[in-house]
């Protein structure tokens, strides 16, 4: 029979601890029992955590996402997280037979691996998820980015088998991004994991041809507007070839829109010349042309 350690929470000196209420007070030192325990690395002990245990927590528990944004779950900061490689590989401790811990290491997005934020989560064998915990400043909420990323990759784990594989497949554990090595910009891809970015040669292949329109002859627009002028002889776009209400003949011209021109039209490097007479009397030979 496994016993649970214990901790002296009198001896702590954090001045975080001593500054939380005594509910979170009592939480958090209820989570401290559980340090220093001897983890081991085998993914075929994890508990059987499926989306809908992820999903329970957030939605009833923690309150981190919304159920919208759960319905959009690969857009989310915890499941990039685990798709881009920041979590470590995930060590367990089992309790006992129905409850268990696993923690790990999840880098942050735009810090260094060696800044990595240590997080754990409780959960049952079953999958249900009994709370969280993270060294990041969101962590003491119990439902942190980084605690998400790691119930997503045992989430993952779960849904492809990995957990019930030999050892050989227990080097997905270990596939994490170790160290980031430096790029030029036009190398980098900045789109989420998720966006499934296409090629353009991908692109070319799968996406549907345009379909080429061709051009109608006059024929066949003189043809069209007899047409929906014996079907429609209100319709709005034939008052665009027909200015004055008559019966359309085989025959038609389009009107031609005539709108006055703007200033910028009058516009000539000789004016800076002119004198202002010049000017005085060019602008009333412009005006009575406009106004003819």
């Amino acid at each position: 029979m496994k016993t649970t350690p214990t901790c002296r929470i009198d001896t702590m000196c954090s001045e975080n601890y001593k500054a939380l209420d005594p509910i979170a007070k009592a939480r958090y030192a209820n989570k401290l029992k559980y340090l220093n325990l001897k983890f081991v690395n085998n993914m075929r002990k994890w508990p059987a955590i499926e989306f809908g245990h992820i999903f329970c927590y957030y939605i009833d528990g923690s309150g981190l996402y919304t159920r919208k944004q759960l319905l959009q779950w690969k857009s989310l900061d915890g499941y990039n997280y685990f798709q881009s490689g920041h979590v470590r590989d995930i060590l367990i401790w089992e309790i006992d037979s129905t409850c268990s811990i696993l923690k790990a290491k999840v880098n942050p997005s735009q810090s260094p691996p060696e800044k990595a934020h240590i997080c754990w989560v409780a959960a049952k064998i079953t999958g249900d998820i009994i709370f969280c915990h993270c060294t990041c400043m969101a962590g003491l909420g119990e439902g942190c980015s980084h605690s998400a990323a790691i119930l997503f990759k045992i989430e993952s784990a779960v849904k492809n088998g990995y957990t019930a594989s030999t050892s050989t497949v227990c080097q997905w554990n270990q596939g994490f991004s170790k160290k980031h090595e430096p790029s030029m910009i036009c190398n980098i891809d900045f789109s989420k994991p998720s966006a499934s970015r296409v090629t353009e040669e991908n692109d070319q292949s799968t996406r549907k041809k345009k379909r080429k329109i061709k051009e109608p002859t006059e024929e066949e627009k003189r043809n069209f507007i007899t047409t929906l002028s014996d079907i429609y002889p209100d319709s709005a776009v034939l008052m665009a070839f027909m200015p004055v209400r008559q019966p359309l003949a085989s025959n038609y011209t389009a009107a031609i829109c005539s709108l006055p021109r703007t200033i910028t039209y009058f516009h000539h490097p000789k004016y800076q010349q002119y004198s202002h007479a010049q000017l005085m009397s060019d602008c009333d030979t412009i005006l009575k042309n406009v106004l003819r």
